[in-house]
């Protein structure tokens, strides 16, 4: 029963975020103000919210989206993943001691360990603490790596966790005649579309908390900053896997960018410095976080602009659902990080999106 309940909820929050797309690919866009435009929503929807409230949401929700943008971009565009992460946590971290440093590192990789055990259903392996006098360079370096890698397997088990064949996505393609507006969902990174799109699925999210129709542990204590960073990653993995699927890009692009979008995620999440987050990190990149993503995913794959007001064709949303599940099928090989799955799985990832 418990299991129904949670499929209807996403269904509503599915349904909210491609309504709030939806207005915004018709009304918003052609807004000056996109802050005013957002908060002019949320009061429509929740006449409860004051003005003032409605205000500092919106511009939390961009200041977050935006911020995120930078990290993805800085990062897809890096040498290295780990090189990159280790420079933007060492900058977010400047006031910190060696020994501060290393146990907010090892908070990060014990709450991606308990995102990865929500999946897997085995017992998370949690990194123990360190005397503080034992944290020095070679040890902050060791383990800023294992965070990575554990945020490389969580951002491919978080696609999805559904099983599929893995011949899945060419059935997919075979099925669409064509695809058409996929140019406004998968514009590129930071331009005024994205921007725009990512803040209508998170204040569509945010709206969903405080209308209780998110699970209960979730709903807690997350922030706008949280669920804007669930819909940047979720708009993004549908980019992805539209992207991907049309052959825009090749399957170990399509996975390693995915792993990319939830290292910036993570540094992201780590420059807040607030408590708790540990179990933060748990719950946006666990099962329920996941959950929240894929209804934004499958909305937002389900929407486009090839002319005002019509929707993406549905061959673009099930070409996507099967390039998205395709994906989910390549990442559940991965046990030990980003080699894995490389080493393991290169000759099947090729054919899946030949």
């Amino acid at each position: 029963m418990e299991e129904n309940k949670n499929l209807n909820v996403n269904e509503d929050v599915s349904r909210m975020v491609k309504d709030f797309v939806w207005d915004y690919l018709n009304e918003g866009a052609n807004s000056d103000n996109m802050q005013g435009w957002l908060s002019g929503e949320m009061t429509k929807l929740m006449p409860e919210m004051s003005a003032d409230e409605a205000d500092s949401t919106s511009r939390e929700i961009i200041d977050s989206v935006n911020d995120l943008n930078g990290r993805i971009k800085a990062v897809q565009q890096a040498d290295n993943t780990e090189d990159w992460f280790r420079d933007e946590f060492n900058k977010e971290t400047a006031d910190f001691s060696a020994a501060e440093k290393g146990k907010l590192l090892t908070e990060a990789y014990n709450g991606l360990s308990n995102a990865e055990s929500g999946f897997t259903g085995e017992a998370p392996e949690l990194a123990e603490e360190i005397p503080d006098e034992e944290w020095d360079s070679f040890s902050l370096i060791q383990m800023s790596s294992d965070v990575v890698k554990k945020a490389n397997v969580a951002s491919l088990m978080s696609v999805d966790s559904d099983e599929e064949t893995e011949d899945s996505i060419q059935h997919g393609i075979e099925e669409c005649i064509e695809i058409e507006g996929a140019e406004v969902i998968t514009a590129e990174t930071g331009t005024a579309a994205d921007v725009g799109i990512k803040c209508a699925a998170a204040w569509a999210v945010y709206a969903a908390k405080k209308k209780g129709m998110l699970s209960e542990e979730l709903s807690q204590n997350i922030s706008a900053r949280d669920i804007s960073s669930m819909a940047v990653g979720a708009v993004e993995t549908a980019k992805v896997c539209i992207n991907a699927a049309s052959g825009a890009c090749s399957a170990e692009d399509a996975v390693e960018r995915i792993q990319r979008v939830g290292v910036a995620r993570l540094v992201d999440k780590l420059a807040d410095k607030a408590p708790g987050v540990c179990a933060s990190i748990g719950g946006i990149f666990g099962p329920q976080g996941a959950a929240i993503g894929l209804a934004v995913g499958s909305a937002v794959s389900f929407l486009a602009k090839t002319e005002v007001g019509e929707f993406f064709k549905n061959g673009l949303n099930k070409i996507a659902t099967k390039a998205r599940k395709g994906l989910a099928k390549i990442g559940k090989k991965v046990v030990n990080g980003a080699k894995n799955l490389f080493n393991k799985a290169k000759s099947k990832v090729k054919g899946l999106f030949a």
